[in-house]
């Protein structure tokens, strides 16, 4: 015959387990939250051509607006990351990602232009040729 302490940590450990699951779950679907963006401004075609003209104008916005954080190759380790609540460092996909690589200039130019915590709001910073441009420069991160 079991005793009654034996018959209630079985209980208890699954209200345990089933609260630290839902936990890790809820972590886990912050951290995976898909940034998406409106299919018509995904299809937005960047008006802004290629150039050496382009590419600095785009590299000194870029330095002016997203530097601090981005830093100066798109990985992250700008100067103002250490400044950061750990949350909203692990939202932030380095530049350098491939599924960067893979977003449209549509999407990425509504990204920038919108903004997302921590992320600044580019069209209260920049002009809509500057986000282009800078669109353009991200694009050489490697």
């Amino acid at each position: 015959m079991r005793s009654n302490r034996q018959r209630t940590w079985l209980p208890t450990l699954a209200i345990v387990g089933t609260v630290v699951l839902g936990a890790v779950l809820v972590v886990a679907a912050e951290k995976k939250e898909e940034w998406k963006v409106p299919p018509a401004e995904a299809q937005k075609k960047n008006p802004v051509p290629v150039s050496d003209e382009s590419l600095a104008a785009g590299k000194e916005a870029y330095g002016g607006q997203c530097e601090e954080c981005h830093g100066a190759s798109g990985k992250n380790d700008g100067k103002k990351i250490a400044e950061m609540k750990k949350e909203d460092k692990d939202r932030m996909t380095p530049l350098t990602d491939p599924s960067v690589a893979k977003q449209t200039d549509g999407e990425i130019f509504w990204k920038i232009s919108e903004g997302k915590k921590p992320m600044p709001a580019g069209k209260k910073l920049m002009e809509p040729d500057e986000m282009w441009s800078v669109v353009n420069y991200i694009r050489t991160f490697k």
